[in-house]
C-alpha cells in the first residue's frame, strides 16, 4: 500500500510539472508573439515546434517511466497482498486450534484439586480411603482433616496387621499338627516297612522248608505216593502238613497284601500332608512379606504424622492395640530393616 500511495504521489507531482511546462509554454509562446515583429514567421513556428516536441517526448518518456513502475509496483502489491492473506489464513487456523487446545486443558482448580488428591495418596501410601473422606479432605483447607484421616488409616492398618498376626499364629499351629503327623506316619511306615521286609523273609524261610520237605517227597516209592493220593481223598489227616504250609501261606500273602495296601495308604496320606505343609509354608511366607509391607506403611503414616500425635498428648500411638505384644512388632521391624538393608540383601544372595 505505501508503494502505491508512493506512485499515486508521484503521479499528481509530474501532474503537476505537465501543468507547470504548459504554463511555461504559453509563456514562451506569448514571448515568440511578442517578438514576431523582429523574428521571422518561420523561424518562430518552427522553434516552437520544436520546444513544443521536446516537452511532449519528455513527457512521453516520464509517462512510460511511470506506467512501468506502475505496473510492477502493482505487481508487487499483488503478490504481498497474497502473502499476507496465506499468513492471516494460517494464523487463524493455529488460534483456532490453540482455542481448541486451552478448552481441552484442565482448569487451574482442577490442577490444584488433582495436587491436592496426589498429596493425599502418598501421605496414606497410595491405599485407597472413603468417598466421604476423600471429599472432606480434597475439599477443605484444613490440615487437621488430612491429619485425621491418616490416623484413621493407621488405626486401620494395626487392625490388619494384628488380624495378619492371629491368622499367622493359626497357620503356624496347623503346621506344627501337620509336622507332628508328618513325623507319626514316616514312623508308622517305616515299621510297616520293616515288618513287611520280616514277613517276605518268613515267608522265604517257609518256601525253602517246603522245598525241602518236596525233595524228601520225591524219594518215597511211587507206590507209597499213590496209596497217600488214594487217602488223601478218603482221610485229610494225612496231606495235613501240606496244607497247613499252603493255608499259612495264604494267611502270609493275604496280610502281606494288607500290609502294602495300608503302605499305600499311608504314602498317600504322607504325601498329602506333604503337599499342605508345602502349602502352609508358602501361605506363612507370603503372610510374613505382607506384615513386613504392612509394617513399612505403618511406619510411613507414624514418622509422617508424628509431630502432630507427640502435640496432642504424650501416648504412643505406635503401640499394638489390639494385642499389645511388643515382641512381635520388634520381629517385624527386624525383618524389615534387613529387607531394606543393602548389605543384609547382599550377604543372604552370597
Amino acid at each position: 500500500m505505501d508503494e502505491v500511495e508512493r506512485a499515486q504521489s508521484r503521479l499528481v507531482s509530474l501532474e503537476r510539472e505537465k501543468g507547470d511546462l504548459r504554463s511555461q509554454l504559453q509563456t514562451t509562446n506569448e514571448d515568440t508573439s511578442n517578438n514576431s515583429d523582429y523574428m521571422d514567421p518561420s523561424d518562430i513556428l518552427e522553434s516552437s515546434l520544436n520546444a513544443k516536441e521536446k516537452i511532449i517526448s519528455e513527457l512521453n518518456a516520464e509517462l512510460r517511466n511511470i506506467e512501468s513502475t506502475l505496473s510492477s509496483e502493482k505487481e508487487m502489491h499483488v503478490n504481498e497482498v497474497k502473502k499476507l492473506t496465506a499468513l492471516l489464513s494460517e494464523k487463524e487456523t493455529a488460534i483456532t486450534e490453540l482455542k481448541k487446545e486451552l478448552q481441552e486443558r484442565p482448569t487451574t482448580r482442577l490442577v490444584d484439586d488433582l495436587k491436592k488428591k496426589v498429596q493425599i495418596l502418598q501421605a496414606v501410601g497410595y491405599n485407597s480411603i472413603e468417598a466421604e473422606d476423600w471429599e472432606l479432605a480434597t475439599n477443605g483447607e484444613e490440615m487437621s482433616k488430612l491429619e485425621a484421616l491418616l490416623l484413621d488409616k493407621n488405626r486401620k492398618m494395626e487392625h490388619e496387621l494384628t488380624q495378619l498376626k492371629v491368622k499367622i499364629s493359626e497357620k503356624s499351629s496347623l503346621l506344627e499338627e501337620a509336622e507332628k503327623k508328618i513325623a507319626e506316619l514316616t514312623s508308622k511306615v517305616e515299621e510297616q516297612q520293616k515288618l513287611i521286609l520280616k514277613l517276605e523273609d518268613d515267608i522265604l524261610k517257609g518256601c525253602s522248608s517246603t522245598d525241602r520237605r518236596s525233595s524228601l517227597l520225591n524219594g518215597w516209592d511211587l507206590q507209597e505216593i499213590g496209596s497217600n493220593e488214594v487217602s488223601e481223598g478218603t482221610d485229610p489227616r494225612n496231606s495235613s502238613p501240606d496244607q497247613d504250609q499252603s493255608s499259612m501261606l495264604k494267611v502270609i500273602c493275604n496280610q502281606r497284601d494288607r500290609f502294602r495296601t495300608r503302605l499305600r495308604e499311608t504314602e498317600e496320606e504322607l504325601r498329602r500332608l506333604k503337599e499342605k505343609y508345602e502349602m502352609l509354608a508358602v501361605e506363612l511366607e507370603k503372610t510374613k512379606a505382607d506384615n513386613v509391607q504392612l509394617y513399612g506403611k505403618i511406619r510411613y503414616v507414624q514418622d509422617y504424622s508424628h509431630e502432630k500425635i507427640v502435640s496432642r498428648g504424650p501416648k504412643k500411638y505406635a503401640e499394638d492395640i489390639e494385642s499389645g505384644s511388643s515382641d512381635v512388632e520388634t520381629k517385624y521391624k527386624k525383618m524389615y530393616e534387613d529387607d531394606i538393608n543393602p548389605f543384609a540383601a547382599f550377604s543372604r544372595k552370597v
